[in-house]
C-alpha cells in the first residue's frame, strides 16, 4: 500500500530558471507543506498536467509561445479547473 502524499503540490510555471529557482527555494523555506515542481514553459506544462496532479498552479504572465492568460484559457478548455495563480514582473526603467 502506498502513502498518501501529504501537504500542498504546487506546478510553478515560468521561461525564467532563476525566478522558479528563487521561488522554489523561498517557498519550501518558508512552507514546509509545499512541495514544488517548476516548468519553463506553458506548453511543457499543458502536457505534464495530462498525467500529474497538482493541488495548485502558480504562472508567470509573460512568457513567449504561449503567455498565462493563453495557458489559462487552454487548461480551462480542457475541462481542468486547477486553481491558477497569474502574476507578472514589471521592471522599472531607470
Amino acid at each position: 500500500m502506498s502513502r498518501e502524499q501529504k501537504g500542498i503540490k504546487v506546478l510553478h510555471v515560468d521561461d525564467e530558471p532563476d525566478s522558479l529557482a528563487l521561488t522554489k527555494a523561498f517557498l519550501e523555506r518558508e512552507h514546509a507543506e509545499f512541495s514544488i515542481d517548476t516548468i519553463t514553459s506553458a506548453g511543457e506544462a499543458v502536457e505534464l498536467l495530462k498525467s500529474a496532479k497538482y493541488d495548485v498552479l502558480v504562472s508567470d504572465y509573460q512568457m513567449p509561445k504561449m503567455d498565462g492568460l493563453e495557458f489559462l484559457k487552454t487548461l480551462r478548455a480542457s475541462g481542468n479547473t486547477i486553481p491558477f495563480i497569474m502574476f507578472t514582473e514589471k521592471e522599472e526603467k531607470k
